[in-house]
């Protein structure tokens, strides 16, 4: 998706460069001259890793490690850099927070990339296990049903086995057909987003070319306008991506789960109209089948115990890490804003960085949201379907502590985002498009957010000048999970 904090930076590293000559314009002392050159470098620096970090992201369609390894290395090294330079002052001082805070903010960025793809890949996991717990549940149902046949009364046992039988077979077609309108609708509704990607990228592919014949300078905004194309597509693709999940791992094998079972039932009302005169015979193999039933239960039912235990230890390990990381890089960088207000002339410019950071501090919250819901969703289903089946490992204690974090981050999603939209209010000149851009996404973000987490965030409190802080708070609500 189109990073808008990213693109912003442009302006504010411009902000950057003005507050640094302003503050050097007087100045011949030999550490303001190297605490100037130090400070261009590193605006130089900080714009070539955002464009690197770009890059990865939009040009690959993919998450390179070691390019973002290297990113967050140079990015690193810039805010070690400023950190160093004690004898700065005036515009140097302001401009070296501004540039601190903005590399604190892209290596947050990079964090919540990096929880976004393993997000990505817990989702198909969820949709495997989704599609095993039903298989799950349908075979221990299925196994129970043979196992409670009652063979001692023959022909009225039989009887009873058959309406069994035919219950579960017209149920199972049932359920069957309602399968066939969702595959149909993500198979259609793929088959047009392709289209629609087709088409994106013939747009874009025009931009760029009509971007390169304007020049860098009139092509500026085809420039722009072809990276919103190919976000576009970027989101489509990925959306594509995951309904394919949801058909190769969940929905597909369900049908094929329930047809199997479909035929499951009609053969066994076969061998039940056969039964009359071999009825010992017939109990012996409705017990076999049974058993075989109870097997592939139980081979599914480990191959699920296992996967659900790497995910629950990805959500309160690895994604914990990654989310917890990008809210320590946040609070940072809303400290080195902070310090940037403290004697400028240009407090637009800082408030403008401030609001930035709580508007992704505001999107790392809601991601964890999404995520943590989506998971305690397959908890829930899994602690039912546990009371029940015996070779299934209850997940019931994680759900507490899973909730409690949902409404956490959900909280200081609020917040961060409330914080952001007062911040903007404060902000006078610039690039008044680009924020009301960006107050036109924060308010759609908070709408999503819906009433309830609009409620909470009106009992808290706190100062709006640096908010990132306090809304980190809620992330780490998992650790003891």
């Amino acid at each position: 998706m189109f990073d808008f904090t990213r693109f912003a930076s442009a302006s504010t590293l411009g902000a950057c460069t003005i507050l640094l000559l302003a503050g050097c314009e007087n100045s011949s002392s030999r550490s303001d001259a190297e605490v100037q050159r130090t400070v261009q470098q590193s605006i130089a620096e900080l714009n070539e890793a955002v464009n690197e970090a770009i890059s990865i992201t939009s040009m690959s369609g993919d998450d390179d490690p070691e390019r973002f390894s290297d990113v967050e290395s140079r990015l690193s090294r810039i805010v070690s850099n400023l950190n160093g330079l004690n004898e700065a002052h005036g515009g140097q001082a302001t401009a070296r927070h501004m540039i601190a805070a903005q590399a604190l903010r892209e290596l947050a960025s990079i964090r919540l990339e990096q929880a976004s793809t393993l997000e990505h890949e817990q989702s198909i996991a969820r949709g495997v296990m989704n599609g095993q717990l039903g298989a799950i549940i349908r075979l221990d149902a299925t196994a129970d049903g043979l196992e409670s046949i009652n063979f001692d009364n023959a022909r009225s046992e039989l009887d009873s086995a058959r309406t069994s039988a035919e219950f579960v077979r017209d149920n199972l077609s049932q359920e069957l057909a309602t399968l066939d309108g969702p595959i149909s609708d993500l198979r259609g509704a793929n088959s047009e987003a392709s289209e629609k990607v087709a088409q994106l990228e013939v747009l874009a592919n025009a931009k760029r070319r009509e971007a390169a014949d304007l020049g860098p300078v009139q092509g500026f905004s085809h420039f722009l306008e072809a990276l919103r194309l190919e976000r576009e597509a970027d989101a489509l693709d990925l959306d594509i991506a995951s309904r394919q999940a949801s058909l190769t791992y969940e929905l597909e094998p369900v049908a094929q789960y329930t047809g199997q079972s479909i035929q499951n039932a009609q053969a066994l009302l076969q061998r039940i109209n056969q039964s009359s005169s071999r009825l010992a015979e017939y109990k012996s193999e409705a017990m076999a089948q049974a058993g075989e039933l109870r097997d592939q239960l139980n081979d599914i039912s480990s191959s699920f115990n296992a996967t659900m235990k790497n995910a629950n230890s990805v959500q309160t390990g690895e994604l914990a890490k990654l989310y917890e990381e990008a809210s320590e890089f946040l609070e940072r960088a809303a400290q080195q804003a902070s310090q940037a207000i403290r004697g400028t002339k240009d407090a637009g410019s800082v408030r403008l960085e401030n609001a930035r950071i709580n508007e992704l501090a505001g999107r790392v919250h809601w991601r964890r949201v999404q995520g943590l819901t989506q998971h305690l969703d397959l908890l829930k289903r899994t602690t039912a379907a546990a009371e029940t089946i015996e070779s299934l490992t209850s997940v019931s204690s994680a759900q507490t502590a899973l909730m409690a974090a949902v409404e956490a981050n959900r909280a200081a999603a609020d917040e961060a985002l409330r914080a952001c939209r007062e911040m903007l209010d404060q902000v006078s000149g610039g690039d008044a498009m680009a924020i009301e851009n960006l107050k036109t996404r924060v308010d759609n973000a908070r709408n999503t957010l819906g009433g309830a987490a609009a409620s909470v965030s009106t009992n808290m409190g706190g100062s709006s000048a640096a908010p990132a802080s306090s809304g980190m708070s809620g992330m780490s609500g998992m650790s003891g999970m």
